[in-house]
């Protein structure tokens, strides 16, 4: 895809694997020229800084989708199972009693 191939005032971070499973990171822009400088400046630093970022931060990229699909993965899980919470009938108990020691929260180092 060419950059012209764009639709007006669209930047593009292409990401390819390649056949030696290599990744090849690429970016394109095709902005509009009615655009002041400054404007295109600006849209130029984030695509380049997106580009540098990536390239060189695979790895924590990957980290945080692991994370995310791991977290989205035991969210779905537990919620597929329900968590059952039955209190201790000696728990019901002292909370009835008032025998729970209340403890202040701003001395707990």
């Amino acid at each position: 895809m060419t950059t012209e191939e764009l639709p007006k005032n669209t930047m593009m971070l292409m990401v390819q694997v390649m056949r030696d499973g290599e990744i090849s990171v690429l970016t394109g822009s095709n902005l509009d020229d009615d655009l002041d400088e400054e404007q295109l400046e600006y849209l130029n630093d984030v695509i380049t800084g997106m580009f540098i970022s990536f390239e060189n931060m695979m790895n924590l990229y990957a980290f945080i989708g692991s994370m995310a699909s791991n977290s989205e993965d035991m969210y779905n899980e537990l919620n597929k199972k329900g968590i059952d919470f039955e209190p201790d009938e000696d728990l019901l108990k002292a909370l009835k009693d008032n025998k729970i020691i209340p403890f202040d929260k701003k001395k707990l180092n």
